[in-house]
Formats: structure tokens, C-alpha cells, sequence
């Protein structure tokens, strides 16, 4: 983690303190746009050992610091490989844009404009949580965040433990571990926790994934006795059977030949740039498809950590009102008042958009 760095202008701080209030406070932030920044309730100085250090988390409120890093990193992932959360992401990012220059330019809409504008908003979140199909798109970015976050983020992690944690914390929102639940009662707790990165990462990319994810589902368990030995297979071989090119799976979101080749001048694709970067700069095939099934392990280091991970979100926010870089280098202040205007702007876009009525 790079030097904290020092409170700004009061301006700023504001901005860092209403920003971190949005991220801290709603559970959808991190899905509807994974803007490469965590709210971290924890100060930041007791926090600095377990990034600078990658020492173990010492107790449960070090497990969900570490989680939330790992949370937010994994849904970026996901919209760095999964084609249609990319451009869902885009999608949302596009409309909230536009609805935050609107605010600013403080032009009338037309009679029925804005109720319009924020109705077509609503159907694309909807295809976000339409189980119409079994489960939603979003139990499948929670269940790969979950499983993958909660186990790299925890000291001895073990598929038990992990569960246990994920119950007890998503106490209120069992439908977040729905998924989860069912391949537990069809495969066990072991192999369930080992099948469910990978299902979710293949699931997420195919055009249709709720679609996909039953139909894999139904194969799985109508041959529950393959099940390990599809585990045992390498990333490449399990996608292979998972009836996907190898080749076109191991790609990032912006090099699918459906990509839109004005892509590289979109705000939301050059906000994502760096992680772009990082995922299509893996020496092969076989190495991409590993950090697509486990982004938390993606990392130069010999032991994988929330922080060195590829994905690693870039922005910490922390319940003091300090702010670091989480990756390694000098932080930089100027760099991160620019992003927080910007990121401000589309949290301020999605909440009128948001709003039922004008």
C-alpha cells in the first residue's frame, strides 16, 4: 500500500467523506459500477500492516477490511471478463453520465422525459436480478465475490469457515447465497466451494448467462460423479468441457470480436484501462482463465493477497477519512481528486436516476 496519503483541502475531504458515506452505504455500489475505490471501516493506521506487510488478518473485523478489498476487486474482474457485465457496466455508467452532465446544465426535461429516462433505466437494472431463469445474473457476481472474497481474505481459510462466515454475514440477505446453498445440497460443502469460482466466472461469459447457468447446472447434476474430475482439470480443459473456445474465453471484454471498436475512446473502458492491461498482459491462455476463475489470486507475489492481486481496487477509503493509494508506489493526491470528481458525478447520475419520481 503506498504512504497514506494526507488529508486535502477541505473541499476535498468533503468530497472524500460523501464518497466513502455512497460506497459504505449501499450494497449495490459495487455492482452497478465497480468504481476502483473501497469504503474500508476500519482508520487507516491499523490497517496498514495487513497491506504494506501481507500479514494474516487478526481478528473478524481485519476479515471483512480484507473482504471488502477482495469484493469490490472481483466484481472489477468481472467486468474485465465477462462481456455482458462489461457492457452492462458501460450501459450504466453511459446513462449515469449523462444524467449527472444533465443536473449540472440545469436544462428543463420535456413532460414525461425524466419519469421515461428513469423507466428505462429501471428495466436495465432489472436485467441485473431477473431469476426468470432459476438465478439472476447478480447471485452469480455475489456467489463468485463471496466464495472467492471471503477465503482469500481469511487466515486459514477452509470451505467451512468460509461458509459460516458468509451465512453469519449475509444474515439479511440470504438471496445472496441462494446459489451457493443449492450446489451445496447437490455436491457438498468441499466440492461446492471449489465448483462455484469457476461455474460463476464460465457462466458470466456466455451472452445469456442466467440461460447458461441453468443449463450447466442441469448438466452438473445429472453427472455428479464427473464433478471432481472436472475440478482436477485445468482452467482450459474445464472450459473446454464447459462447451466454450478456450481462445475466445481466456479474452478480456475488450478484445471479444462483438466489442464495440469505439470502445478505447468510451470513458467507462478507459476508466478500467489499468486492469484491462494487467489481465490481457498474463502470459497465456491457461493464466488468464485461472485469474478469470480466481481474480484474489491473480498476483506476482508467491502468496496471494486482497492487495497484490491484479485487481486490487486502486482507491482506499477509510472510516477516519484518510485516504490511500492501495497499490504499491508513491500515492498521489492529484490523481485521486480528479477520479473522486468523477466518480461523484456518476454516483450523483445513478441517484436520480434512481429516484422513483422527479
Amino acid at each position: 500500500m503506498a504512504a497514506l496519503l494526507q488529508k486535502g483541502p477541505d473541499r476535498l475531504q468533503l468530497w472524500i467523506e460523501q464518497l466513502g458515506r455512497r460506497l459504505h452505504g449501499s450494497a449495490l455500489h459495487p455492482l452497478l459500477l465497480p468504481l476502483a475505490a473501497v469504503h474500508v471501516d476500519k482508520p487507516a493506521g491499523s490497517f496498514t500492516d495487513l497491506m504494506e506487510a501481507r500479514a494474516p488478518p487478526r481478528d473478524e473485523d481485519d476479515v471483512l477490511a480484507l473482504y471488502a478489498i477482495a469484493r469490490v476487486g472481483i466484481h472489477l474482474a468481472h467486468a474485465v471478463t465477462s462481456p455482458w457485465y462489461f457492457s452492462f457496466t458501460r450501459e450504466v455508467a453511459r446513462r449515469a453520465r449523462w444524467a449527472a452532465l444533465w443536473q449540472a446544465s440545469r436544462k428543463p426535461l420535456g413532460e414525461g422525459e425524466a419519469a421515461n429516462v428513469r423507466s428505462n433505466f429501471a428495466e436495465l437494472v432489472a436485467t441485473l436480478f431477473d431469476a426468470a431463469e432459476g438465478f439472476s445474473v447478480y447471485e452469480v457476481l455475489e456467489t463468485h465475490a463471496i466464495v472467492e472474497g471471503l477465503q482469500a481474505s481469511m487466515a486459514r481459510p477452509s470451505a467451512l469457515a468460509a461458509y459460516r462466515f458468509g451465512v453469519e454475514l449475509y444474515r439479511g440477505s440470504p438471496q445472496n447465497l441462494r446459489l451457493l446453498s443449492r450446489l451445496i445440497e447437490c455436491f457438498g460443502i468441499e466440492i461446492a466451494m471449489q465448483l462455484a469460482p469457476r461455474l460463476c466466472a464460465v457462466t458470466l461469459k456466455f451472452p445469456f448467462p442466467a440461460i447458461a447457468l441453468n443449463d450447466l447446472l442441469k448438466s452438473l447434476e445429472g453427472k455428479r460423479e464427473r464433478v471432481p474430475d472436472l475440478l482436477a482439470m485445468s482452467a482450459e480443459r474445464f472450459v473446454g468441457a464447459c462447451r466454450l473456445d478456450v481462445l475466445g474465453a481466456a479474452r478480456s471484454a475488450r478484445q471479444t470480436p462483438e466489442a464495440d471498436p469505439s470502445a478505447e475512446l468510451d470513458p467507462w473502458t478507459h476508466a478500467l484501462g489499468s486492469f484491462f492491461d494487467r489481465y490481457e498482459a498474463l502470459d497465456s491462455d491457461e493464466a488468464r482463465l485461472q485469474a478469470m476463475f480466481h481474480p484474489m489470486k491473480a498476483t506476482p507475489e508467491t502468496a496471494p493477497h486482497p492487495a497484490s492481486s491484479l485487481f486490487c481496487p486502486v482507491w482506499g477509503l477509510f472510516s477516519d477519512g484518510q485516504v490511500a493509494d492501495l497499490r504499491p508506489g508513491p500515492g498521489n493526491l492529484s490523481d485521486f481528486a480528479r477520479w473522486i470528481t468523477s466518480a461523484l458525478d456518476l454516483s450523483d447520475g445513478l441517484a436520480w436516476l434512481g429516484e422513483a419520481r422527479r
